[in-house]
């Protein structure tokens, strides 16, 4: 009871730690290492000691990673608790002077001051010297991306520095890589710091060389926020690829009392722009309210002149209620650079509703565009209709054009977005391919 060790040698051989439930969703098959442990716990100074793995070999599904030598040292000294991490892909050295067990508490209580929707730490009281260092360095993620979600990949190598030191209202995050991707987004050089610039206030800075998707490629991208008293002031700017003309999308995010931990959330946006090709379109004063029941969406517009997108409602798990979206006069040519290959022209007007049934989303739209044409050949009026079909997991699509009398195209079938796979009956009516 005043004392736990654990003195020991163990070699394991393909030990099927799913089996053990240590891990989900994982490739991890199975795992061989020598394990060596020295370490020692007591009420008063927490876990001291060492622990090491030799020869370790990961079997995944798809290939098999070897770990050379993986150490850990944790030690005890007057107050003092230091860490030190040795290792073929990670290194780490940390220092702080709280008992280990408290550590959780000591993380709720620090950021309570920002954001107080969030449990109630067992103790609240911390001394004035409390202090937490860490610094941290991958050198191959490899490894590591096999035990993140399949959406985020890290790059080449990490770099994390944290201090925190709430005597002097010092708490800085730094982290540096050469590259995230999180959900088929990728940030080059990515950069985020934050630092507490007062007893309530935390300004946190990410940054990248350029953010990639499929559909755009931003430059110099950066976004700022301002963390207070259960409120972000949020800002977002960046450069698109070949045009001098920036962006910069700003908000206000706002947390209310709800239920405990769960707190309704309320995003004024701020009057502010963006660019889309050489057109910049302004975004409005728009609300949207978050909590338990519904979705509130507040007359928000998005406008270039004449051109806007319109849209209002509410989203619930009623099906009577509906986010309804407006679009007018919308030259369907500056979207060019989302088609490779195809340049394409046209006004489009319409709107597309958005409903819930069951945690299901629905949406169903008429677009009308005037005068489509691609690559140059004119097609006519079209018109698109789409709605979701729930059941079968897959979008609906009816479209055709009108050039007169004659229809040169007319589609009708599905897309399943689970299997992408398409289901169309088209038919060409003398269209120059």
């Amino acid at each position: 009871e005043k004392q736990m060790k654990f003195d020991f040698t163990a070699d394991i051989k393909h030990a099927q730690l799913q089996q053990l439930h240590l891990l989900s969703d994982s490739t991890l098959l199975a795992t061989d290492f020598l394990l060596k442990s020295n370490i020692v716990s007591t009420p008063k100074e927490g876990y001291k000691g060492s622990l090491e793995l030799y020869q370790t070999k990961l079997y995944f599904s798809d290939t098999t990673y070897n770990i050379a030598q993986f150490y850990a040292t944790l030690k005890r000294k007057k107050e003092i608790s230091s860490l030190d991490i040795q290792s073929d892909f990670l290194t780490a050295q940390a220092q702080w002077n709280i008992i280990t067990k408290k550590m959780n508490d000591y993380i709720l209580t620090r950021l309570n001051p920002f954001y107080s929707y969030l449990p109630t730490p067992a103790e609240t009281s911390f001394p004035d010297s409390t202090y937490v260092n860490l610094y941290l360095t991958t050198t191959d993620n490899t490894l590591l991306n096999h035990f993140l979600p399949k959406t985020t990949i890290l790059g080449d190598s990490i770099q994390i520095a944290f201090t925190d030191t709430p005597q002097n209202n010092i708490l800085n995050i730094n982290i540096i890589g050469n590259s995230i991707s999180i959900a088929d987004n990728i940030f080059k050089n990515p950069r985020l710091s934050a630092t507490q610039v007062s007893n309530t206030e935390i300004q946190i800075d990410i940054t990248a060389d350029t953010l990639e998707n499929n559909l755009l490629l931003l430059n110099r991208w950066n976004s700022r926020l301002l963390c207070f008293h259960d409120t972000v002031e949020l800002s977002s700017s960046w450069n698109e690829t070949d045009s001098t003309m920036g962006s910069n999308l700003q908000a206000v995010v706002h947390f209310q009392p709800q239920k405990p931990l769960l707190p309704q959330i309320v995003i004024n946006a701020v009057p502010s722009y963006f660019t889309i090709g050489k057109k910049i379109w302004y975004l409005n004063d728009a609300e949207i309210t978050i909590d338990t029941q519904k979705t509130i969406l507040k007359q928000f517009i998005v406008n270039h002149d004449d051109e806007y997108i319109y849209a209002n409602g509410n989203l619930s798990q009623r099906k009577e209620d509906t986010i309804h979206f407006v679009v007018n006069d919308i030259n369907v040519g500056d979207f060019d650079d989302l088609i490779p290959s195809y340049k394409i022209s046209g006004l489009a007007n319409g709107a597309i509703d958005f409903s819930m049934d069951s945690n299901t989303f629905l949406f169903d739209s008429h677009i009308d565009i005037d005068r489509f044409s691609v690559n140059n050949e004119l097609l006519g009026n079209l018109t698109l209709k789409s709605q979701w079909l729930p059941q079968d997991k897959s979008l609906f699509v009816n479209f055709y054009s009108k050039r007169g009398k004659l229809t040169p195209v007319k589609a009708v079938g599905n897309y399943n977005v689970t299997t992408k796979a398409l289901d169309f009956n088209i038919t060409l009516s003398k269209v120059v391919l």
